[in-house]
């Protein structure tokens, strides 16, 4: 007797945006907890941003270029700027963006 057809399903993965942060809305999920990461300081050592980058399983130069697109999509600024050391420019975050009137942003737990 022949066996039932196996059903396969598709290998595509949807692409998760953001953490549930609306800071991050339209970041992939990966790239916001690394930027969840990198603004809690003003600048990270070459080595130190390298560190936490790989620790996330992502490339240095491939995670700052997706952050940075994201981010002159969203702000029309860089978020990180610099080579050794990475600056972050976090203010970025302090207040809500001129975007949608709906998005909120919470400043709780960042240092002023």
């Amino acid at each position: 007797e022949a066996e039932p057809p196996i059903e396969l399903q598709p290998a595509i993965e949807q692409i998760e945006t953001s953490n549930g942060d609306a800071r991050f809305d339209g970041l992939e999920r990966r790239y916001a907890w690394l930027l969840s990461q990198l603004i809690e300081q003003e600048t990270w050592t070459a080595s130190d941003f390298d560190r936490l980058v790989r620790g996330a399983d992502l490339m240095p130069g491939a995670a700052k270029q997706a952050i940075n697109d994201w981010s002159l999509d969203r702000f029309d600024e860089l978020v990180l700027d610099g080579e050794d050391p990475v600056i972050v420019n976090a203010s970025l975050f302090s207040e809500a963006p001129a975007q949608p009137p709906s998005l909120t942003v919470s400043v709780e737990g960042m240092s002023a």
